[in-house]
């Protein structure tokens, strides 16, 4: 565990060429201005601080307590992973300034409003998983059907990705609350890799043929969405999410090379 004045901060300072910087287990609350000090690793490529993934929801205080503004002079950053932060409700402006960084990781940050991720065009990778995070925010009529049963709804809604279609990779919205699939997503063109698995209340209602047409996917990942309780009998809804998935499956076997499709039976 990983203490917010151990020193640790002010050691790595005396690494000036340091290229990777990972900690795993910040287990306390970290004040912004006690890691404000990476912010003279100017050579640094690649940062990963990882809170509690675990204690997601628990209500207890821990990880980092903000970004320090210092962390701007990052130039060099090619790769941010800020995973389990529930301290951590916006990303900076200044963010957009970093023009090398590419891979940006805010898992089970859930309390974070992402919209600005929008005007990050140069990212080649983004994960937003355990975010409590949907397609868009529930109706009045979804918080009333929610309530008679065990849902959970989604606090936040995804923002249009769109803006960065020209550039995205890897998009992974594993382990979220959505309950359709935003229509935009087969604009992501040059995408090769899309996770959605476990959305447990994910329901696909129309066939993904701009999905099975996108033109460099490599893998679809949909494991356990819209999972039952009942194993032995399949909902209406479900049939058909079944249904449009088998058609994506046998979409993919005309192709060469043909794409891994991840999927619960």
């Amino acid at each position: 565990m990983i203490s917010a004045d151990s020193g640790l901060w002010t050691l790595a300072t005396q690494l000036p060429v340091l290229r990777v910087l990972e900690v795993e287990g910040l287990r306390v609350s970290v004040p912004d201005v006690q890691v404000a000090a990476l912010g003279e690793l100017q050579k640094l490529e690649a940062l990963a601080l990882t809170g509690d993934e675990f204690r997601s929801g628990s209500g207890m205080s821990f990880g980092l307590e903000g970004i320090p503004a210092a962390w701007s002079r990052l130039t060099a950053l090619t790769r941010l992973e800020l995973r389990g932060h529930p301290q951590l409700y916006e990303l900076p402006v200044w963010l957009t300034a970093l023009g090398a960084l590419r891979h940006l990781d805010v898992s089970a940050c859930e309390d974070m409003e992402v919209g600005s991720i929008t005007q990050l065009t140069s990212l080649h990778v983004l994960v937003l998983q355990s975010m409590h995070m949907g397609h868009a925010l529930p109706s009045p009529a979804d918080v009333a059907s929610a309530a008679l049963s065990d849902q959970e709804l989604a606090r936040h809604a995804l923002p249009d990705l769109q803006p960065l279609a020209p550039c995205l990779r890897s998009l992974s919205l594993s382990n979220n609350r959505f309950t359709q699939l935003p229509d935009w997503l087969y604009r992501l063109t040059r995408l090769e890799h899309l996770d959605v698995s476990y959305n447990r209340d994910l329901h696909v209602r129309a066939p993904l043929t701009g999905l099975a047409s996108l033109p460099y996917i490599r893998l679809f990942d949909f494991r356990a969405v819209h999972v039952s309780k009942d194993k032995d009998f399949w909902c209406e809804a479900k049939c058909i999410t079944m249904q449009h998935l088998s058609k994506l499956a046998k979409a993919l076997k005309r192709r060469c090379p043909q794409p891994r499709l991840l999927l619960d039976i």
